[in-house]
């Protein structure tokens, strides 16, 4: 949005990418869930590297990569990668790590057995960061080796950090909400009637349980 008018124009795949990029965007503002955003960026990976092969991994307290959406992934293969990260004695930030041909490239032992099991020839992992704190990854895969361009990349990277937004804003949301049923819980079991009044308004916007209990109404 910040890029001027000039930039922005382009003909042909350009201009479908970009109206592709615009949708995915409000899509990822628009979502309700977690959920939705994790299955909306799918999309938003499975249109870019024409592939089904993608998944969403979000860190947990320890820094361990938790898968929270994929597809065409075995759930086996999920919880490999998950037990090997939970295994190393301290986990890595990752960067952007590419494996265009897993044969000619090997890394760790294990991972290289899971990916052969899995069929996976190819892979790529993308961070998920925000405002310098890496939320996650995105990770594609492919069944044969598979060249990254560097519009493959740049775009990847689009989504990702749309998609890093959108999940800190709906868990501030979620987070927010929760520490509201917390508040209210508290006002719930309190013996005495506790109401907030608007005085701009000039009417109650809150009242706690203890008002039926001891007015009746």
């Amino acid at each position: 949005q910040q890029q001027s008018p000039t930039k922005l124009t382009c003909t042909g795949s350009g201009e479908e990418r970009l109206e592709w990029m615009y949708y995915l965007a409000s899509h990822l503002n628009g979502a309700s869930t977690l959920d939705e955003i994790y299955h909306v960026a799918l999309q938003g990976i499975q249109y870019t590297f024409k592939t089904d092969r993608a998944a969403i991994l979000m860190f947990d307290d320890r820094g361990v990569p938790r898968y929270q959406a994929s597809m065409g992934i075995s759930e086996a293969y999920k919880q490999a990668v998950e037990n090997y990260c939970a295994s190393l004695s301290e986990i890595p930030q990752t960067e952007l790590i590419i494996v265009s041909d897993a044969a000619q490239q090997p890394g760790a032992e294990l991972l290289d057995i899971m990916r052969k099991a899995e069929g996976i020839q190819a892979a790529a992992s993308f961070p998920m960061t925000y405002q310098g704190c890496q939320l996650g990854k995105i990770a594609v895969y492919y069944d044969a080796p598979h060249q990254f361009s560097d519009e493959e990349k740049r775009l990847v990277q689009t989504i990702s950090t749309y998609t890093s937004v959108a999940i800190t804003r709906k868990q501030a949301e979620i987070d927010l909400q929760e520490s509201q049923r917390f508040v209210a819980s508290i006002a719930d079991s309190m013996a005495n009637i506790l109401y907030v009044y608007d005085t701009i308004e000039q009417r109650n916007i809150y009242i706690n349980q203890a008002c039926l209990r001891v007015l009746g109404y």
